[in-house]
């Protein structure tokens, strides 16, 4: 039995985020940013906060 890390698992989510932002910018289409958020939240069991966290990241690692 494989235990994944927290690092892992974030890691895992921060690239699932921007590849999604990517495949909508590439078809130039607008992503609902709040119905995103609380999707990550649902399926992944996590808050708010984490996931805006994780965009942040990315907006300011990638200027999305």
């Amino acid at each position: 039995m494989s235990m994944t890390s927290h690092e892992d698992i974030r890691l895992q989510r921060i690239n699932k985020i921007k590849r999604t932002l990517d495949e909508a910018k590439k078809k130039n289409k607008e992503l609902d940013r709040e119905k995103f958020i609380a999707v990550c939240c649902i399926e992944w069991g996590t808050t708010r906060r984490t996931v805006l966290e994780y965009f942040k990241m990315i907006d300011l690692a990638y200027g999305k």
